[in-house]
């Protein structure tokens, strides 16, 4: 099962939506130019386009990155693979290491807000630097499913 890379997403200042950039390096801190990279765990973020349209209450509205995603994908559902999961897109080779994020961090308001990303947000890890670009297929590589 493969998937696609809809949007390459980053915004320079923390809190503020990210903007699609079409193509990012990404370096073993993360998308190079993004608020949310460093030396940490949860380097790149990625969203669904099913988990959008399923979740939000007006997902017309909303312009990729709009949910803090690094890339928004589809034809692919991370969500439902196991932390651990490696996935390929180009050279870049990603893993899995959380799902969702605790529901008690967010407001009643801002859950609903960000219910997308709380609920079926993919955080990972790089362990292999690329380049990835708007158009790109996305590989799995293992899982345990």
């Amino acid at each position: 099962m493969n998937g696609t890379v809809l949007a390459v997403n980053i915004s320079p200042k923390r809190e503020l939506p990210k903007k699609n950039v079409h193509t990012a390096e990404i370096t073993n801190l993360g998308l190079k130019g993004d608020s949310h990279s460093g030396n940490w765990d949860k380097q790149v973020s990625l969203l669904s386009i099913k988990s959008i349209h399923k979740l939000m209450k007006n997902p017309d509205k909303l312009n990729y990155g709009d949910l803090f995603e690094n890339l928004t994908i589809d034809g692919i559902e991370l969500h439902n693979r196991p932390i651990g999961t490696k996935i390929k897109i180009n050279e870049t080779i990603l893993e899995i290491v959380q799902i969702g994020k605790p529901k008690e961090q967010f407001s009643h308001e801002e859950y609903y807000e960000k219910r997308a990303m709380v609920e079926e947000g993919i955080f990972a890890k790089v362990i292999q630097p690329g380049t990835v670009s708007v158009g790109d297929k996305i590989e799995i590589l293992s899982s345990n499913l």
